[in-house]
């Protein structure tokens, strides 16, 4: 298992911004089991008698639905979101869309938008509208709206501290690089970059439309280990 330490600074900086993020080093630890000295024996489970105690209700439950889908793009740049959904009463789902953008398509098996705008699709997409109803309730993502541009011009330029060690304290001399992985949601990270030289200490990401976008940063050796992701920052690019 990889694991990471606090050891090494890393910061973003965009324009005046600079924003501090711990990074992650890596190394080995064993990932076997061992007996739990604390077991001091198996918990019995409290018994329910049949018939007794209080009905549980029966009717239906709506599903849930979030997520934070991307709100510009430049053409030619892949477009991707999935909502996350679930129902209590574990029912299967299905998904529908109202004003969906004519250069996308959409599942309505999992909810996922997506598409690759051209030239021609620059503009403003408003009031999209996915849903998902379990066949008896509904409920729907709050609208949002999709914007196309022609060129994308924001950046992000990432600084860094190499890390020395490993995990287990030991010096870490087979630094080979790192990978900045970046999104426009917490926890998805669609892009990434590999800096394939421990001695370089900055990155410009190019090429961004508006918004605000989730940044995590590794570490890799020699052998192709490659820590966990750092801490996760949150950077606006106008």
């Amino acid at each position: 298992m990889i694991q990471r330490s606090n050891r090494g600074v890393l910061s973003f900086v965009s324009r005046s911004c600079t924003i501090g993020l711990v990074v992650a080093t890596f190394g080995l630890a064993s990932c076997g089991g061992g007996d739990n000295d604390n077991d001091s024996g198996s918990a019995s489970s409290p018994s329910v008698p049949v018939g007794s105690g209080t009905a549980v209700a029966t009717g239906n439950r709506a599903p849930s639905i979030q997520g934070v889908p991307p709100r510009s793009l430049a053409s030619g740049v892949s477009y991707s979101f999935t909502p996350t959904a679930s129902d209590p009463d574990s029912q299967p789902l299905t998904f529908s869309i109202v004003n969906m953008p004519h250069w996308a398509a959409f599942s309505p098996s999992t909810g996922s938008l997506r598409g690759t705008p051209g030239p021609g699709d620059v503009g403003k997409y408003p009031n999209v509208t996915i849903s998902v109803s379990d066949g008896t309730a509904s409920v729907s993502l709050a609208p949002f709206g999709v914007e196309v541009v022609s060129v994308a011009t924001g950046s992000i330029t990432v600084n860094w501290y190499a890390p020395t060690e490993r995990v287990d304290g030991s010096l870490l001399d087979t630094l080979s690089g790192y990978k900045i992985y970046w999104g426009t949601s917490p926890g998805d990270y669609a892009s990434s970059a590999k800096i394939d030289h421990g001695g370089i200490a900055t990155y410009v990401i190019e090429q961004l439309t508006p918004g605000t976008y989730y940044l995590v940063a590794t570490a890799f050796d020699a052998a192709g280990l490659e820590s966990g992701f750092s801490n996760v920052i949150a950077q606006a690019v106008r």
